[in-house]
């Protein structure tokens, strides 16, 4: 192994476990991040790419979790993220 070459491979491993460790500092961070962002309903519809008033109506099913403060409705995007995985499985799973 020449000099150049392991100069690249012990800074691809430095920079590896650099990234790891900060990953696994950060990502406490990240989860509480994501679960407390809440969207209003404009804000999750246009995140799901649907209406508000198709939001409305999923909810009114059951077909999506929420919460409410008042009359308004909130979405948090850990629980829009999980619903998307949902429907990606479903979908999956049914066009087999």
């Amino acid at each position: 192994m020449s000099t150049l070459d392991f100069i690249e491979t012990l800074k691809s491993e430095v920079s590896e476990d650099v990234f790891v460790r900060l990953m696994d500092k950060l990502e406490p961070l990240i989860q509480q991040k994501l679960h407390h962002n809440a969207f209003s309903t404009q804000d999750a519809a246009a995140y799901l790419g649907c209406s508000d008033r198709m939001l409305q109506l999923m909810c009114k099913r059951g077909e999506i979790k929420f919460y409410k403060i008042g009359t308004d409705y909130r979405f948090r995007q850990k629980v829009l993220d999980e619903w998307i995985a949902e429907q990606e499985k479903a979908s999956c799973s049914s066009s087999e």
